[in-house]
């Protein structure tokens, strides 16, 4: 399968997921950035619908719809329905997890063409190779993403001084922070999950509450609505 129509199935899977209730289960793991498809980059513009609405509203395919009516004017329908068809019974967060790997994956690739043709201009070779050994680890999808980065940014420590490599080292340098990001509102959801799975006598009116309260900030920020 080409990767943009691979591309195309996964980012309508997801947003088709949120729109059958998974969004509170994805919204801090992806941005609007990671979605390019669609005509007018149509996929994009409904994950900022999301955004808009799920603080307040349930995110379905009627609220998105007339949230989309009157911010452009157009009944968007059919594409919503389509979209909401696309859902699989795979996990929401899941299926985010892949958008957000395979997205960095391609504007990585994209980032290390970038950088080969400058050092083609400037040198030095040896740079040249171990860009293209990188872009064979990249290309592999055997290969453990996150080990990728770590080998990834081993090497533009030791060849920080390369001017030819700014570009891919600035993209580099932002991926960790938003993989901190992920899992730090991952970490807050699975110890909601925990403390309500054990007992604490002594405190478990306090913990209660607390949990209520913080499980109710969760869902609230994923557009969840009891």
């Amino acid at each position: 399968m080409k990767e943009g129509k691979y591309r195309y199935i996964l980012e309508a899977q997801v947003l088709g997921s949120c729109l059958n209730g998974g969004y509170k289960d994805c919204y801090h793991i992806l941005t609007e950035h990671n979605f390019l498809m669609g005509k007018g980059q149509f996929h994009a513009q409904i994950w900022r619908i999301f955004e808009e609405l799920a603080p307040t509203k349930p995110i379905d395919s009627t609220t998105v719809g007339l949230a989309l009516l009157k911010k452009t004017g157009a009944w968007y329908k059919e594409p919503l329905y389509e979209l909401t068809c696309s859902a699989i019974s795979t996990p929401t967060d899941y299926l985010a997890l892949a958008l957000l790997e395979f997205d960095i994956r391609s504007k990585l690739r994209s980032e290390i063409v970038q950088a080969q043709l400058k050092v083609v201009s400037a040198g030095p070779y040896r740079v040249l190779l171990n860009l293209r050994l990188v872009q064979e680890d990249v290309e592999n999808e055997q290969l453990e993403f996150f080990d990728i980065i770590s080998n990834l940014e081993d090497f533009l420590k030791e060849n920080s001084d390369q001017t030819s490599l700014c570009g891919l080292i600035n993209f580099v340098s932002k991926i960790p922070k938003r993989v901190q990001k992920v899992k730090d509102w991952t970490h807050l959801r699975e110890a909601v999950k925990f403390i309500n799975s054990k007992s604490f006598a002594p405190l478990d009116n306090q913990l209660k509450d607390l949990t209520l309260s913080v499980d109710y900030f969760l869902r609230k920020k994923g557009g969840y609505n009891d």
